[in-house]
């Protein structure tokens, strides 16, 4: 009886131990945070969208572009839209994205989403459902931070179809006046 007990007692102490560790990864996780805020954010690179019936369109983003930041998060919008990405596609076309950097470790960002409705680059629309979580990477000196998609990664379905639309590429992520913008644990 005395050695189920001590097994007891040690199976709720690693419970303890690992509840603990827990604790202290969610609170290392909520304390990553971009390393200038008051600059604002740039994004430049390009995407790649398919879908299964449309051809792939490689995409730029514009070059006029307005952000907002908080310690976790950066906007990133074409200056005079209503808070969307526009980029332009090779071919023609143009795709839209909701651009909500959204930082959720030191090499993790997703580009968030509001479930709207936005321009697909062959001509009709998608609704960004879906976070696509890539691969960011913190620049040093003059080579800036990047973002990259592995192109399994969803905006979300193509109308009029259903299908998913897939983003691939590496968006380079800098500050509003071409500054090195990083995440710190």
């Amino acid at each position: 009886m005395h050695a189920s007990r001590r097994l007891g007692k040690m199976f709720l102490m690693m419970l303890a131990i690992g509840a603990v560790g827990a604790v202290g990864a969610s609170s290392a996780m909520a304390s990553v945070h971009w390393s200038d805020t008051t600059h604002g954010t740039k994004v430049s690179g390009s995407l790649t969208v398919t879908t299964a019936e449309k051809p792939a369109k490689t995409c730029t983003p514009s070059s006029s572009q307005e952000s907002s930041m908080n310690t976790t998060a950066a906007w990133v919008w074409t200056s005079g839209s209503s808070g969307w990405l526009t980029f332009s596609c090779e071919g023609g076309g143009t795709l839209e994205v909701y651009t909500l950097l959204s930082a959720t470790s030191t090499t993790s960002v997703t580009l968030s989403n509001i479930g709207a409705v936005e321009k697909a680059p062959w001509g009709m629309t998608y609704t960004q459902n879906q976070s696509p979580e890539g691969d960011f990477v913190n620049g040093s000196g003059s080579t800036p931070s990047t973002l990259t998609f592995g192109g399994l990664d969803q905006l979300g379905p193509y109308f009029p179809t259903g299908k998913p639309v897939f983003v691939s590429g590496t968006l380079k992520i800098t500050t509003s006046t071409g500054g090195l913008l990083t995440l710190l644990p």
